[in-house]
């Protein structure tokens, strides 16, 4: 039954494994809050500029006037960054009679190594033919099928979007469960390849001409996203994993104090700028993540620091194979193991081997950042283990069936034995002869009795008349105990009775006699002390 279950759970986890996606996922977001990535936010690499609530305050309502925007860009230029994204959009003129001011914010887009966002979006003529970044697939003739593709996009004004140096997507779909958990690299928007905004803004720091898509054979997947001599192992989907810092260790400028010269310029000299809005009100909400609620511009910093720092959360591709050889290894020794263990062996055989990946689960993930799956493992240990207890129950109901049917016949056959060994009893004192069947004769008294130490008994007496003048008694004992003492007891008194009515006075030719009889035919070697 055990061996059943967890052959059907392997099928399952095989075939089947987004079945396990609850679990996987809640164990991977348990990693990330009990061991989330640190580091100093002095030396932090990536930094945001936020459109937050002070600066709507200090400066007005969103969206501001597009050279206050410009004087924004300018002023972050101006401390000699590595790259700035912007994660916004301009796709209308800010008013009929004020294109120099549309101007003035392609000048400043176009001062620098910036890059600025672009929609992906799905609606009938929308098909995009403005520039992006070159993707050079290799591995494959064939497209990419599995990356996240809109029929076209929405842009910024074609001034502002020919001045940026790069252009990224902003359309980045959580998991399922509504959690942020995975950046999505690369999608295809109307059959072009297009990077998302903070790979775009890592390619403009690492000055690559060119992004490299490696994909599995035939175009199935995606197996890494390379960018100059870096190179980053990626989902099939091109996505990849967020390792989370929590959110009060990042360095968050406002805007305002940016535009107003409070934030020194050398607090982006080198480093990677991210400009959102962040104000209440101004964005849809807030994203769920894996260590709480973030904003997309947070999400996005999140990513692209991971992205310079190299050491990537990662789940190998030989990650479900691993999974699925520890389900059998566990449940092969919870099967062999537990039933042979007596005691409290048995518990610690049941519990032990979970000891095993639980530790080494957490550990590869704060040493290497290796997401390892061992909670479906857990889960099919925990069929196995119910499997075993239920066949237990299952053959211990059926032993106390069982015992309950032989008790039955127990009684049945104790009851029967119990009305033959009465039976027998009555039969045995039916055939000793009574005092009043001799009649009375004043020459005598006589009486007897006899007291059988259980039902039935080898004990025996006689008494008879051989004639008017000679009265027979013999009073005995048979070797033994009940039945056969029984039986042999009334061999021999109907033996002695019939050797002293053949005419024979002597008592000593009486007993010859019934001695030889008694002996002929007694395999048991049975004998009676007789007075």
């Amino acid at each position: 039954m055990a061996l059943a279950a967890l052959l059907g759970f392997l099928a399952c986890q095989i075939a089947l494994p987004r079945l396990f996606d609850s679990p996987r996922l809640a164990l991977f977001d348990a990693y990330q809050r009990l061991a989330p990535r640190h580091r100093d936010p002095r030396q932090a690499p990536v930094v945001i500029v936020a459109i937050d609530d002070a600066s709507l305050k200090a400066l007005g309502r969103w969206p501001w006037p597009r050279d206050l925007q410009a004087r924004l860009v300018g002023a972050i230029l101006d401390g000699h960054p590595a790259a700035v994204g912007l994660d916004m959009l301009w796709p209308e003129p800010s008013a009929p009679t004020a294109a120099a001011l549309d101007r003035a914010l392609a000048l400043a887009l176009g001062d620098g190594p910036v890059a600025i966002g672009l929609a992906g979006v799905d609606t009938v003529g929308s098909e995009d033919a403005g520039p992006l970044v070159p993707v050079a697939v290799r591995g494959s003739a064939g497209p990419v099928t599995t990356l996240p593709a809109f029929a076209g996009a929405l842009r910024s004004l074609e001034p502002i979007d020919l001045a940026a140096a790069g252009h990224g997507v902003l359309s980045n779909d959580p998991d399922p469960d509504g959690v942020f958990r995975h950046l999505r690299l690369l999608s295809s928007i109307g059959g072009r390849l297009a990077p998302d905004l903070s790979l775009e803004v890592y390619r403009l720091a690492a000055r690559a001409s060119f992004i490299s898509l490696y994909s599995t054979p035939g175009g199935r997947g995606v197996r890494g996203i390379g960018v100059g001599a870096s190179t980053f192992p990626t989902e099939p989907d091109g996505g990849l994993w967020i390792d989370y810092t929590p959110r009060d260790e990042w360095p968050v400028y406002p805007a305002a104090d940016v535009v107003s010269g409070l934030i020194p310029i050398q607090a982006f000299d080198g480093r990677l700028v991210l400009l959102g809005v962040t104000a209440i009100g101004q964005i849809d909400q807030l994203r769920k993540t894996p260590v709480g609620a973030m904003s997309g511009i947070e999400i996005n910093a999140q990513g692209l620091e991971n992205l310079v720092t190299g050491k990537l959360a990662h789940r190998p591709a030989w990650a479900p194979a691993l999974e699925a050889g520890l389900t059998f290894v566990l449940g092969v020794f919870l099967i062999v193991a537990t039933p042979t263990a007596r005691g409290p062996w048995r518990a610690a055989a049941a519990v032990a081997p979970l000891a095993i990946p639980w530790v080494a689960g957490p550990f590869l993930w704060v040493q290497e950042r290796m997401l390892i799956d061992v909670a479906t493992p857990t889960i099919g240990f925990a069929i196995v283990m119910l499997s075993l207890l239920g066949g237990g129950l299952i053959e211990i109901d059926g032993q106390r069936r069982r015992l309950r049917r032989e008790l039955e016949i127990g009684r049945l056959a104790a009851a029967r034995a119990e009305g033959e060994l009465a039976a027998a009893r009555r039969i045995q004192l039916g055939i000793l002869p009574r005092p009043e069947t001799l009649g009375a004769d004043p020459r005598f008294d006589l009486d007897a009795v006899m007291i059988a130490a259980s039902s039935v008994g080898g004990d025996l007496y006689d008494f008879f008349k051989i004639d008017e003048d000679h009265l027979f008694i013999a009073v005995g004992d048979v070797s033994g105990k009940g039945l056969p003492a029984s039986l042999f007891m009334a061999l021999g008194k109907s033996l002695c009775k019939s050797c002293a009515l053949r005419g024979e006075t002597d008592i000593g030719a009486i007993v010859r006699r019934a001695n030889a009889e008694i002996s002929r035919d007694n395999p048991e070697m049975l004998f009676i002390t007789l007075f």
